[in-house]
Parts: structure tokens; C-alpha cells; sequence
């Protein structure tokens, strides 16, 4: 998966290449990310979603998948109203989660992990409707993201055929890479001539295929970003 993460950033970068060359100080940052990454909800993820089918046999919440996302983009002013960025981000969220209907005979839990991590790479344009150099720079924009990810379910399962129904130790695990789109809007605050300091959401949108392993056929992965950015101008 990282050769992939690898390839998908010099794709980006060398998108790019030709930004990154124009004249003028102060036309560069590096925007260093920290933040929370929230999956879509239960009634808003796609159809066919892995989760909304799991309900249906597991206990667990899908918002336990919620976590932390830190990341980088490397942003350059085109003018004095746009920016163009390349940035990549890491998220790895984890659901408890166990059979709602079964237990063991001594009264323990059958349970398991679903697991979930996104490396999402992006291309994004913004535009700032008080120029590159106001004081304060809210902005909006948007791109497209490659999307390597991998999910998975490890724990303890249960096949109802046999009677009584047997209880097994498993892992299913599904990876890919997928390409989504991303909106975006915030606002930074200038401290002296190259720093600035701020936040952002981000509406991520995009999805994967599982394996015949699993419920269902797909895994939504779309969500919302909150970060907290720092910038570096030079």
C-alpha cells in the first residue's frame, strides 16, 4: 500500500511542478495538519455499506471509528486570489464492537475489531476572496484525493448453519485505492510575515469494493475533517 501512497504523491507533486516554479517570494507554504476525521453517519453512508449491514448482526457504534488525522500540504499562490496544493494525510480509526444476540455459554461477549485507515493523497485549488497577503485569509476550495485504504475485522464470528452455531477466530482484510473528491473552506490568521495559524473542515467523498468475505459489498469512505493548520511561508 505505501508504494502506492509513494506513487499517488509524486503523481501530485509532478501535477504540480509547474506552480511550484512561479516567480515571487512568499508565493510557498508548507501547511502542517491536526485534527479529527469523523466517518459518514449510519444514515448518510452509501448503499451496500459493510457497516450499515453489520448493524444488523453486531453491536457497535459507527462514530467509535472517529479519530485522529494529522498531515502536510505544500501550497503555492497562483496570483494573489488562488492557491494550488498537493498534500497527503493519515487516519487509522478502530470500532469495538460484538454479536448483539449471542454469547458465550459462560456469559463473555463474542467480539471483534473493525478497523479502518485511510492515507488520503490530494490535488486541491483554493481561492481567497481577500488576496494571498490580508491579515486574515478565509478561503474555499476543492480537488480530487487517491484514496489508498484498508479495512478490516478481526475477532471472534459466529456461523449460524451448524446447530447449535460455532464460534470461530478470523481475520478479514480488504485494501485498494480509489479516487474521491474533497470540499474544503476555512480561514488563517497571519502571525508576522510567514507565519499563519487556523482551521479548516473537509467533506471527503469516496468509497471502496470488499471482497465476498464480508456482509456487504462496499465500504464508505467519506467523511468529515476538522483540523488545525500551521503554515510556513517562505
Amino acid at each position: 500500500m505505501y508504494r502506492r501512497v509513494l506513487l499517488a504523491a509524486l503523481v501530485m507533486m509532478a501535477a504540480a511542478a509547474p506552480l511550484m516554479a512561479a516567480p515571487g517570494p512568499g508565493r510557498h507554504q508548507i501547511s502542517f495538519t491536526l485534527g479529527s476525521f469523523n466517518v459518514r453517519a449510519e444514515e448518510s453512508r452509501v448503499e451496500g455499506d459493510e457497516l450499515v449491514t453489520a448493524l444488523g448482526f453486531l453491536d457497535f457504534r459507527v462514530k467509535d471509528l472517529n479519530s485522529v488525522v494529522f498531515g502536510g500540504e505544500w501550497l503555492i499562490s497562483f496570483g494573489d486570489w488562488v492557491e494550488a496544493g498537493a498534500g497527503v494525510s493519515y487516519y487509522s480509526g478502530i470500532a469495538p464492537s460484538a454479536y448483539a444476540d449471542l454469547m458465550y455459554e459462560d456469559g463473555r461477549l463474542i467480539e471483534q475489531d473493525l478497523k479502518l485507515r485511510i492515507v488520503p493523497v490530494t490535488g486541491t485549488v483554493r481561492f481567497l476572496p481577500l488576496t494571498r497577503n490580508a491579515s486574515v485569509q478565509p478561503y474555499v476550495g476543492g480537488g480530487i484525493a487517491v484514496l489508498p485504504w484498508k479495512y478490516s475485522e478481526v475477532g471472534d464470528f459466529v456461523d449460524y448453519e451448524p446447530d447449535p452455531p460455532e464460534i470461530f477466530r478470523a481475520q478479514y482484510v480488504q485494501s485498494g485505492t480509489n479516487i474521491g473528491l474533497v470540499v474544503l473552506g476555512g480561514a488563517r490568521v497571519r502571525v508576522g510575515s510567514r507565519y499563519a495559524i487556523g482551521g479548516e473542515v473537509r467533506y471527503l467523498r469516496g468509497q471502496g469494493q470488499l471482497g465476498s468475505d464480508f456482509w456487504d459489498e462496499k465500504i464508505d469512505l467519506g467523511g468529515f475533517t476538522y483540523n488545525f493548520t500551521f503554515n510556513v511561508r517562505f
